[in-house]
């Protein structure tokens, strides 16, 4: 089984404990709790043999915990969807996350309350513009909400493809090499 290491950050109130919570096997609550500390929580997509190492942070936790974040393999990023405000600083944890982690760190966008069509502020527009994946969902009303975590699988996947691939093309440009150089060693052998 793999398992990856998830951490979920973005505003107090924004979602990211229901989303732990429906993912864990905990019931919905419609009363808001803030998370007072940081939760460690295991999340196991079967289907897919992996496992998520997930670490749950309160609201403004990161920024006095910034060094945590570089071990991640994916950062989801909470924003409310009902909230200009959550919108606004969410540009904020991407920065953060892109000057804190390795390259290797993937991010995903979670648009949280995506079941309130009516109160929604923060447009699809706006989510393109930030040019980072995204995905929308409801815990409370299960809308897409265990989209995050096969949509994650497919980042690190993705990125470890690339990876894999420069490996094996620049292998190849070193045996290309290698044989290049063999080839005038024994030209000048016999000129």
């Amino acid at each position: 089984m793999r398992t990856y290491k998830m951490m979920i950050v973005g505003d107090a109130g924004s979602g990211k404990t229901q989303f732990v919570n429906t993912n864990t096997g905990l019931n919905y609550t419609n009363i808001y709790t803030p998370t007072q500390v940081r939760r460690t929580q295991e999340m196991n997509v079967d289907e897919l043999n992996v496992k998520f190492e997930v670490i749950d942070f309160p609201g403004q936790e990161l920024y006095r915990r910034c060094n945590e974040i570089e071990e991640a393999n994916i950062v989801l990023v909470f924003v409310d969807l009902n909230s200009i405000l959550s919108y606004k600083t969410m540009k904020h944890w991407i920065q953060l996350i892109r000057s804190k982690c390795n390259v290797s760190t993937r991010i995903l966008v979670c648009g949280s309350k995506v079941d309130t069509p009516g109160r929604r502020k923060v447009t699809e527009a706006m989510l393109n513009s930030i040019r980072v994946p995204y995905v929308t969902l409801s815990s409370r009303s299960s809308i897409r909400f265990n989209e995050p975590l096969s949509r994650s699988i497919e980042l690190i996947d993705e990125y470890e493809r690339r990876i894999r691939e420069i490996r094996e093309s620049n292998h190849i440009k070193v045996n290309h090499l290698d044989l290049c150089n063999d080839i005038k060693l024994c030209i000048r052998r016999f000129f």
